[in-house]
């Protein structure tokens, strides 16, 4: 098997650190018997030396190992603010003509992480193999399982190549995992190239919201933020859904095109001529 290709299981029991605590505990023995018994002090502290050199060499790979199995545990979950200066420098951007510079930019920032290989896969599929709770021990995480961040031997930061945005892009994750968090910073950085950004937001997050405004004023162009809700309609922009339309005629036809055809005819075009005087009626509406 060639080099590139070599896999060991790096999550064993810890045999290399017991036998470093061995080694350690000799040389603590031969460091503290001159000091209670008349020895040659000479020749017990160059023990003192060889036992605890060769402990921490054959303890190398023991810790390791040690290091590895507590990344295991898992990273508490640190959340970016978007207005916050760490943000605004990962953002790449160091002067007030935010607009000019980032448009230089040819990615996004999208966060830290690392690479995914097959090394990576191999030792999801054998961790998964064990009794995972006995082998890792308590986690750091309270949602989800923190092992798979815990792989990542070195996070690196993780930029959003502006390229990949023509096509379709899939954010997942459970709640709580920061996929808000995630839209927030990207959101803001689209702003800030002065995008055309339609944000659909089911839940009404009201920091998503506001920070589309912040980045709006940031940038200068306050109006450019614009808000619809239907439960406040006093803080929204207004929508003329029959703007587009010169005849009534043409919103009846719309209306009676959603209903199914397969019925009585008689029906369909008695709904059709009730539509279409309602709709000449508007007009006079107060």
């Amino acid at each position: 098997m060639s080099a590139d290709n070599e896999y060991n299981f790096p999550f064993r029991k810890n045999y290399e650190l017991r036998i470093m605590a061995l080694w350690l505990a000799i040389s603590a023995c031969c460091f503290i018997c001159p000091l209670i018994f008349d020895v040659p002090k000479s020749i017990y502290h160059l023990f003192t030396f060889i036992t605890a050199f060769i402990g921490l060499i054959l303890g190398r790979k023991g810790i390791e190992i040690y290091i590895r199995k507590s990344r295991l545990k898992g990273y508490p979950l640190e959340f970016l603010e978007p207005s916050s200066d760490e943000a605004i420098n990962l953002f790449q951007i160091t002067n007030k003509e935010i607009i000019n510079e980032i448009k230089k930019i040819d990615s996004l920032f999208f966060g830290w992480g690392g690479e995914w290989t097959q090394t990576e896969s191999q030792l999801i599929f054998d961790i998964l193999k064990r009794n995972v709770p006995e082998l890792i021990g308590k986690q750091r995480v309270s949602k989800g399982d923190g092992y798979i961040h815990g792989l990542i031997e070195k996070e690196t930061v993780l930029r959003f190549p502006i390229e990949h945005a023509n096509g379709h892009t899939l954010i997942t994750g459970a709640s709580g995992s920061g996929k808000s968090c995630c839209f927030g910073v990207l959101l803001k950085q689209l702003i800030y190239r002065d995008e055309v950004v339609i944000f659909f937001d089911p839940k009404g997050d009201k920091d998503i919201k506001e920070i589309s405004r912040e980045a709006c004023e940031e940038i200068g162009k306050p109006d450019k933020f614009l808000y619809w809700h239907p439960a406040f309609p006093r803080d929204c922009v207004r929508l003329n859904p029959l703007k587009n339309f010169t005849r009534s005629s043409e919103l009846a036809a719309r209306v009676t095109a959603l209903l199914p055809d397969d019925g009585d005819s008689f029906y369909l075009r008695h709904c059709q001529y009730s539509c279409s005087i309602y709709c000449r009626c508007l007009p006079y509406y107060q």
